[in-house]
């Protein structure tokens, strides 16, 4: 018959050996974790980008998707509409909307912000009859780290947020309606870059009355008499 101090040395050994076991399985278990958690997710060639960094990269390449003539000529009218639309770097918008009130930059690449300060909007509490506490209106722009705004919608704006029109009729070739009708190229002397600049000034008085017209209520006519006037024809 087996002593009792053997029993106890066999079954110590056994306790042992399934406790290495043990060891050995949670080491493996941990080291294939590794393994998995080090496989990467996202395409080759770098991560995946945040929806953060497509609205960058969209308000980035709006710029360049058309001939500057064209973005130009886009520009020219974001300032007399008072508008604002994706892809205007922050000297453009400050010809179109005017400086902000605030302007805060971002570490980390992370863009910036302008705000503009509105007139306050409808009262929040009264005093009797009188108004002494507004709700605060104001519209903030976000760019893109490299200075581009950035909007969901690729229409233009106003900081009020009234919509002004869609950016195909922004920057269409074909005259809108308050705008002179464009020249034949044929007739235009000088380069394009001088026809973009001369039609840009048209509707200023001096360069209006310098063509022979008349400056009223804001714009040029061909008569001095309202009841007569209609706008000119560009030369």
């Amino acid at each position: 018959m087996a002593k009792f101090g053997e029993v106890l040395s066999t079954t110590a050994k056994v306790i042992l050996a399934l406790a290495l076991i043990s060891l050995v399985v949670g080491i493996g278990i941990g080291f294939l974790g590794m393994l998995a958690s080090s496989v990467p997710t996202n395409p080759p060639g770098g991560a995946a980008p945040s929806e953060g960094d497509k609205y960058d990269e969209v308000a980035d390449a709006v710029r360049t998707s058309m001939p500057q003539s064209q973005w130009d000529r886009g520009m020219r009218r974001t300032v007399k509409r008072r508008c604002f639309i994706t892809g205007m770097n922050k000297d453009e918008v400050v010809r179109a909307l005017g400086e902000p009130s605030e302007r805060k930059e971002y570490s980390a690449g992370n863009g910036s912000t302008w705000t503009w300060e509105l007139a306050p909007g409808k009262c929040l509490r009264y005093d009797g009859d009188a108004c002494v506490e507004r709700k605060p209106n104001n519209r903030i722009i976000f760019f893109s780290p490299k200075g581009s705004v950035k909007l969901e919608s690729g229409a233009c704006y106003t900081l009020g947020g009234d919509y002004v029109m869609s950016a195909d009729e922004l920057f269409s070739e074909k005259a809108l309606p308050g705008e002179p009708a464009a020249r034949a190229i044929s007739q235009v002397k000088g380069t394009l870059a001088e026809m973009e600049a001369e039609s840009g000034l048209w509707h200023t008085q001096a360069y209006c009355e310098k063509n022979g017209y008349y400056w009223r209520d804001g714009d040029c006519h061909t008569s001095p008499d309202a009841s007569q006037a209609q706008a000119p024809q560009s030369k």
